[in-house]
């Protein structure tokens, strides 16, 4: 049960001798001739037991980025008493914002849950009262990162996300904090750039690549870049816990100076923020002014990061097209083509294609047949790494069915994958690698 406690500066409550005033000045019920006083909940008392010996209360808010529009944020209270223990008193105190239209406690539902209503301008204090004792959190003292929305985007201001214990570049885990960085409370060099790749756990090409990438971390840092891997997916596809991307990660990133942390300890924020759309996606962040200089869709998974770390204000959001090394012989394109977009597929049933990713353009078909089918992509991993997925043209990603991709992203030679009527089939290069393939399709 949450109680409404009152509210009141500590002097008040003394000179009141520490009781709540009464209600009204005739006493309780409805006396005649004064009406009836509605009841005030912030008129009760807490119990003795929770105020006696109480002597601070601490109060903290997770997900512990910064305030974003539209979503709740939770806080909790926890009291220490005088023998040294604590309590959770989280549903117990009285909360309140210095600045109710920023951020309000209006869900009576979920104690100490409240709703971002508007962008932060300035500090905001968040207040737990529990008898006379309080308990304060100011959000945004000091320096104010740049206003953001949950949007990640090129152009938009990078969301001020925080872990609390990612592990960093020299291998230890601590504290993340884009706002420390941007605001220069955080320890060490501050990059010029982040490169965040962001990639999901049960992806094996995707730790198989932020391997590849780990091997650059050190490069890239002298060249004033820096590294981070993202976990947004775990093995169960939801939002991944930055111990689970550790785990994930360390045998393929060894002790190479990048930061890693998974999407869960933020919220979940990166996985809703449009900004994860392919296995694996590149956000690029400006740490001046913490705005997205690049992402997949301006083509950041194909930029040379030395060179954007070199010259951040370069306008990466209009890169030239990636240079692709390509492994097909002339004319090894299928016939079918152009099939390089998901509104330009090609038409296929039971049979066998020869072709190849020859570009930096995927192939996309249309496997036409109206019960279940299996499709074989055949090709060498040595010579290019092709990933094979059944495609959400309304969402430009990966279909998914019971949240889990349908499609085939391994690193051994050949992918397949099963599905059942009308679909549409997405072949490309991981982070446009080229090779020929020979596609069949058959009907199970």
């Amino acid at each position: 049960m949450r109680h409404g406690w009152m509210s009141v500066a500590v002097g008040a409550l003394l000179a009141l001798g520490g009781c709540a005033p009464a209600g009204g000045g005739g006493g309780g019920g409805g006396g005649e001739g004064g009406g009836e006083m509605p009841p005030v909940e912030d008129e009760f008392e807490p119990p003795a037991e929770l105020v006696e010996g109480l002597i601070t209360i601490s109060v903290s808010m997770r997900p512990a980025y910064d305030l974003v529009a539209g979503l709740p944020r939770d806080f909790f209270a926890e009291g220490l008493y005088e023998d040294g223990s604590t309590r959770d008193l989280t549903a117990d105190v009285r909360w309140s914002s210095s600045d109710p239209a920023v951020l309000a406690f209006d869900d009576t539902e979920n104690p100490g849950r409240a709703m971002v209503h508007a962008a932060r301008s300035g500090a905001v204090t968040v207040t737990a009262d529990l008898g006379d004792v309080s308990g304060e959190l100011v959000i945004g003292d000091g320096c104010d990162y740049p206003a953001f929305t949950s949007n990640i985007v090129t152009g938009a201001t990078m969301p001020a996300l925080e872990w609390e214990l990612a592990r960093r570049p020299d291998g230890s885990r601590g504290l993340f904090s884009l706002r420390d960085i941007y605001c220069g409370e955080a320890e060490g060099e501050v990059p010029s750039v982040f490169v965040f790749v962001l990639g999901a756990n049960w992806c094996g090409a995707c730790t198989h690549h932020m391997g590849e990438l780990a091997r650059e971390a050190a490069a890239l840092r002298e060249a004033g870049g820096q590294f981070v891997f993202v976990g947004v997916e775990g093995t169960d596809y939801s939002p991944s816990s930055t111990d689970e991307a550790v785990q994930t990660l360390a045998g393929a990133v060894g002790g190479a100076p990048v930061y890693i942390a998974g999407d869960g300890d933020t919220g979940g924020v990166i996985s809703g923020s449009g900004a994860f759309t392919a296995l694996p996606s590149v956000v690029v962040v400006r740490t001046r002014d913490m705005k997205v200089i690049a992402d997949n869709a301006s083509g950041a998974a194909g930029l040379d990061y030395f060179a954007v770390a070199a010259d951040p204000d370069a306008g990466w959001e209009n890169p030239p097209p990636p240079m692709i090394d390509s492994q097909c012989a002339p004319g090894q394109d299928e016939a079918l083509e152009p099939n390089n977009t998901p509104d330009a597929p090609s038409v296929i049933g039971p049979g066998t294609i020869e072709g190849g990713v020859c570009d930096e353009h995927p192939d996309f078909y249309l496997v036409d047949i109206d019960g279940p089918w299996r499709l074989t992509l055949d090709f060498t991993h040595a010579v290019g790494n092709l990933d094979v997925y059944a495609w959400d043209a309304d969402g430009d990603a990966p279909l998914r069915v019971d949240q889990r991709v349908v499609g085939s992203y391994g690193t051994v030679d050949g992918e397949a994958v099963e599905h059942a009527g009308p679909t549409l089939v997405r072949i490309g290069g991981f982070r446009y690698e080229s090779a020929p393939y020979v596609l069949t399709v058959e009907a199970l």
